[in-house]
């Protein structure tokens, strides 16, 4: 998840800057909001994802492609609510400038949305991503929880960050061993910047209990009673004191971005 720059928007889309005669428009649309760019890996991605995408106008795709992203929740040309890399060398270069990968590495672009106050942090854990929950989740969050999610983005731990990130558990919690092994080894996890007032509190008590049994029998309709099975692969992991919210939100999105 990133906040666009006028610089990104020029550099990324030079081609419907170029084309677009509303060229004003169509920058400050995408700098207005945060956006979130997702690297999809499969045979013939960029030729299927052009095809799910729909054609650039939505409201041409909406006769010519109902089922479409564009067709289901773009506007016009203008808000068309997706772009699609339109060839595989736009998409290698994009996913680069996007991620910060390769030249563009050094030059720090699409830097995060992160905001560090007022904000809790939660961590999908890895069985949430391999059975496809990660959009029901974050579905729940918004719609159910009327929380605001500020900033995301997906990571492969390792064993030395997982240790860093959970050291104040280290000696209390006596899971501590085998669960920084699971995040670190079991898979990578989506880390969200969760923010509402007193969302430390209200983000705590929507997970629900740490053990996803006490969680099913006490808050049947919590995240860990949907979707945890244990202590260990219990779905998520959220802030538990209010004073680390930010800490917790600037561990991943500050220092980890520049490992």
């Amino acid at each position: 998840m990133a906040r666009l720059t006028q610089e990104d928007v020029v550099t990324l889309f030079p081609d419907q800057v170029q084309q677009t005669a509303f060229v004003s428009d169509f920058i400050t649309h995408l700098t207005s909001d945060v956006c979130l760019g997702l690297e999809l890996l499969k045979v013939n991605a960029v030729e299927d994802l052009l095809r799910v995408a729909g054609p650039s106008n939505a409201l041409q795709a909406k006769n010519q492609a109902p089922d479409s992203l564009r067709a289901m929740f773009g506007k016009e040309s203008l808000r068309n609510a997706v772009h699609a890399s339109e060839s595989e060398e736009l998409a290698s270069s994009e996913i680069d400038y996007f991620f910060n990968q390769g030249k563009h590495k050094a030059q720090g672009h699409c830097k995060t949305s992160a905001i560090l106050n007022n904000c809790s942090l939660l961590m999908l854990k890895p069985n949430i991503l391999k059975t496809g929950a990660v959009g029901g989740v974050i579905n729940a969050l918004l719609n159910e929880g009327g929380f605001e999610i500020s900033a995301a983005e997906l990571f492969n731990l390792s064993k030395q960050s997982a240790c860093e990130f959970f050291e104040v558990y280290k000696g209390v919690d006596p899971d501590f061993n085998s669960a920084t092994d699971y995040v670190a080894f079991g898979g990578p996890v989506v880390v969200l910047e969760v923010r509402q007032e007193d969302v430390v509190q209200k983000l705590r008590h929507f997970c629900g209990p740490h053990d996803p049994e006490e969680a099913r029998r006490l808050r049947p309709g919590s995240l860990r009673a949907l979707h945890g099975s244990d202590r260990i692969q219990n779905g998520v992991h959220c802030t538990d004191l209010e004073e680390d919210g930010s800490l917790e939100c600037e561990f991943f999105f500050v220092l980890m971005q520049s490992n």
